[in-house]
């Protein structure tokens, strides 16, 4: 079930336990998707990176260890600081930095 209110979408889904709701903003400007998107990008590559230690893989990521497992390895660290580096820029307010450096 969809509905809108106030600029959000409403989803409503209805459980076995009760009824689960989300409201997600569809007017999001670009650093917040920047952020969020840093963000999942930190905690997928950083969760696969936990797992693989442990010996486990997570199904949508195991096509990334078929070039060998070196390639892997380097590939999560890259999920992992290119995240970091998106939610840096999707956080930083650009405008009071320049304002700061030209006083």
């Amino acid at each position: 079930m969809f509905s809108f209110k106030n600029n959000f979408l409403e989803i409503t889904k209805r459980t076995k336990t009760g009824i689960l709701i989300a409201l997600i903003s569809y007017n999001m400007n670009r650093k917040s998707i920047l952020l969020l998107s840093g963000f999942l990008l930190f905690l997928v590559g950083f969760m696969s990176f936990i797992l693989l230690i442990v010996g486990l893989q997570l199904s949508f990521l195991v096509w990334i260890d078929a070039a060998g497992p070196l390639v892997g390895f380097l590939a999560r660290m890259f999920m992992i600081i290119v995240g970091i580096v998106m939610a840096y820029f999707g956080k930083t307010n650009w405008e009071d930095e320049i304002a700061e450096n030209q006083q």
